[in-house]
């Protein structure tokens, strides 16, 4: 997608918002991974490829929108203390067949299951 819009001439107008979304949805992405070896997997990508692709350690704290990024980045291993989605929202793995699990703002709810009926 950059490369696409350095050849139609328009990166320069749209870079601080496009690097402000590719750090977002990256920190999102390892936010929402619940497996601790695909968290460290992704770690890795984005330290030893993305970031440095993108050239995200060269910039300032200024250019980011949400200052907390630029802090993140810079620290040692990319973690928030616990995700913002996942101090208010998780759906846990239930082998309960009757229920849906779902801790919202560490209320638990059971949302009953639809029965499948087959012809």
């Amino acid at each position: 997608m950059q490369k696409y819009m350095k050849e139609k001439g328009v990166y320069n107008e749209v870079e601080q918002s496009f690097l402000n979304w590719v750090c977002q949805f990256c920190f999102w992405h390892l936010d929402t991974l619940h497996l601790k070896e695909n968290k460290e997997k992704l770690k890795n990508r984005l330290e030893k490829d993305v970031f440095k692709d993108f050239e995200i350690y060269k910039l300032k704290k200024n250019f980011f929108y949400d200052k907390k990024l630029y802090n993140r980045i810079h620290s040692k291993n990319f973690e928030s203390n616990l995700s913002f989605y996942q101090k208010i929202f998780s759906v846990k793995k239930s082998f309960d067949k009757k229920y849906k699990i779902i801790h919202l703002f560490g209320l638990e709810i059971r949302i009953k299951r639809k029965r499948k009926y087959h012809i």
